[in-house]
């Protein structure tokens, strides 16, 4: 009893296959067509899914018998039958197409176009997957067949399909390499399937049907792409310096590749520091800038620091540069004869001394050549000068080269001539508006009544001068020469020349 009640618990909770139901009619009349059967899963589960072991379908061949001579292909009969149907307002005649992806898809092409169309989403059963093969399509499929001996007498030899072959092929392993060309393999291994599972069979019952899918192929075949670095050039040849090198992506045939093709490579420094050997102590005079010329004709001078010093300008005593020729710390400058008396004292240049020494440079024992063509930064700093117009630098004495200046020649025979006029003493040329220029014999106290003169240089200045309308001493900028005698450099000396007048008081007198 206990044993029944077992057997009873088990048929109601474990699913099993019903038996098999008969074979239905044959997909074609001849040629080879599949007939199928099925069975149904005895499942308890209410989901739609169920725990049965094994296909539902088994499937074999009937009609293997060779059609008539002169019978149509199977395809091509599939595909007529949509011979004359409307197809976008235009009537065919179908052909089989057998280039599609899926060969068991009905794919037709109509007589003298250049497209084809699938018409069912499937071919009948027993259509040949490809012409001239054995393989056929089965439910959608192309499946491989295998030949089975009915142990019954009366049966008769025929295919099943309950177990068909196929190629398996397992995963592709990794490349041998990473570039350059490599080889990778994978498993494949016939199969045969039938209703007690699929199981492994010998390659050569598959071969038999279609050919072994490939086992080995190439991979990876990119070029293989790695850094080239050529020497290290260091910028000095002695002490602290900055050395590069080329830095390439090149192929392993030698080929230059793009950056690209090495993003992945750490790339090598192009540039780093270099240390030479020390460099050996060059302790020589360095000289510095040329301050302001002290006139702005007449021959003035200008001076410049000269220091013993290494190439850091380590200070020495000068004993140790008395191998060389000191430079000149002095030298006349603006030799050029005034066109009037300079009547502006000059003040005192700072530029000529550089309390830092970064402005200082190594001497070198060269002849100065005032004919050069390198501009100066200011006329008064020139050779020879300014020009008239107070900005140009003369070319030669006498204001040689200037461009309002002709060659040196007599002045104009007589000063009512010139741009300006005349001075007070009707001979000397003004140099400019309101008697600039002048020389002015008149007591210290008509000096206080000359107007303001900014003079026609740009070297500007800060100066004072006598304002005869509020009677003060007031500031303006000079412009470092021409000009009259009504600039003082101080407030003070301003107002010792020009004290402002007495008030004049006038007295009531009385008639009698």
């Amino acid at each position: 009893f206990f044993y029944i009640s077992l057997l009873g618990f088990l048929l109601l909770h474990v699913d099993y296959w019903d038996s098999w139901g008969p074979y239905g009619e044959c997909s074609r009349t001849c040629g080879g067509g599949v007939t199928v059967r099925t069975r149904r899963c005895i499942t308890h589960r209410e989901d739609g899914g169920h725990n049965c072991v094994g296909p539902d379908k088994s499937y074999r061949s009937c009609n293997i018998q060779d059609c008539p001579e002169g019978s149509r292909d199977f395809r091509e009969e599939q595909c007529s039958q949509f011979d004359g149907t409307d197809f976008h307002g235009k009537r065919y005649k179908w052909l089989p197409y057998y280039g599609a992806e899926n060969p068991c898809e009905l794919n037709c092409m109509p007589r003298g176009e250049n497209f084809f169309y699938r018409h069912r989403r499937a071919v009948i059963d027993g259509t040949p997957c490809h012409p001239g093969r054995t393989d056929i399509c089965v439910d959608g499929v192309c499946r491989l067949y295998s030949v089975y001996i009915s142990s019954k007498e009366t049966d008769s030899c025929f295919l099943s399909f309950g177990g068909f072959l196929s190629w398996q092929t397992g995963e592709w392993n990794a490349c041998s390499v990473t570039c350059g060309g490599g080889s990778q393999v994978r498993s494949v291994q016939c199969v045969s399937n039938d209703v007690s599972g699929p199981r492994v069979v010998e390659d050569a019952v598959c071969a038999t049907y279609a050919d072994a899918p490939p086992s080995l192929q190439t991979c990876n075949m990119q070029k293989c792409a790695e850094y080239h670095v050529t020497g290290w050039s260091c910028s000095v040849t002695c002490g602290s310096g900055q050395q590069t090198r080329e830095v390439t992506c090149m192929g392993s045939d030698g080929t230059r590749l793009d950056e690209t093709s090495c993003s992945a490579l750490l790339r090598p420094a192009a540039v780093q520091r270099c240390e030479m050997a020390p460099c050996p102590q060059q302790i020589s005079w360095h000289v510095g800038d040329w301050g302001l010329c002290s006139k702005s004709c007449g021959s003035g001078s200008r001076e410049r620091q000269v220091i013993c010093s290494d190439q850091e300008r380590n200070l020495y005593p000068v004993d140790q540069c008395n191998t060389q020729p000191k430079p000149l710390t002095v030298e006349r400058c603006n030799t050029q004869p005034c066109y009037s008396p300079q009547v502006v004292p000059s003040i005192q240049d700072p530029r000529g001394h550089d309390n830092t020494q970064i402005g200082f440079q190594p001497y070198t024992n060269t002849v100065y050549d005032p004919h050069s063509s390198a501009p100066a930064l200011h006329c008064s700093q020139s050779y020879y000068g300014c020009c008239s117009d107070g900005h140009t630098s003369a070319r030669g004495p006498q204001g040689l080269g200037c461009p309002s200046a002709p060659a040196p020649s007599p002045v104009p025979t007589s000063c009512i001539q010139t741009s300006y006029g005349c001075c007070e003493d009707g001979v000397t040329a003004a140099q400019g508006p309101n008697k600039e220029g002048c020389a002015e014999y008149v007591n210290p106290r008509s000096i206080c009544s000359l107007p303001r003169a900014a003079g026609s240089c740009s070297s500007w200045v800060s100066r004072y001068h006598f304002d005869v309308i509020s009677s003060k001493c007031v500031h303006f900028w000079y412009g470092g020469c021409h000009g009259n005698s009504n600039n003082f450099m101080t407030l003070a000396e301003c107002k010792r020349a020009c004290p402002r007048p007495a008030p004049i008081i006038y007295e009531e007198v009385g008639v009698n």
